[in-house]
């Protein structure tokens, strides 16, 4: 992905990769999508981008149709949204850590390990009131 001249950092080389893996696994099997993304985000670091492509084709059962599915358009349309996306908060707010979670007018960086604080946030930004048996 071009990026203004400017070099991708290291741990985003593969992300729009990883991307359009995860876009394609979602297309063609929905219901599978959760465990893929779940594998990919497990452990320290990213897992090789052949490996993410096998286990992808796994879950999805033909890696052709995976294959040609990553090239539709609508993949690379997602992928050049989210990486301005990240851009515009870089320059705006300064924030480069992942993810980036828009709510609203308001932006998350980093991982949520709360969930009373993603919790607050959608209340303060569409006046959501929790229900008592979720308010725990």
């Amino acid at each position: 992905m071009q990026r203004l001249g400017r070099t991708t950092p290291a741990a985003h080389r593969d992300a729009c990769n990883y991307a359009a893996l995860s876009l394609a696994v979602y297309r063609l099997k929905p219901e599978s999508w959760g465990e893929f993304d779940h594998w990919l985000f497990t452990g320290k670091n990213a897992p090789p981008v052949a490996a993410a492509l096998n286990r992808a084709a796994g879950i999805v059962g033909d890696l052709g149709l995976l294959r040609q599915t990553m090239q539709e358009s609508w993949i690379a349309d997602e992928v050049s949204l989210a990486v301005e996306i990240y851009d515009a908060n870089a320059q705006a707010k300064g924030q480069t850590r992942m993810p980036q979670i828009v709510i609203g007018r308001s932006m998350i960086a980093g991982a949520v390990n709360n969930n009373q604080r993603l919790f607050l946030e959608l209340e303060k930004q569409f006046g959501l009131q929790r229900s008592a048996a979720t308010s725990e």
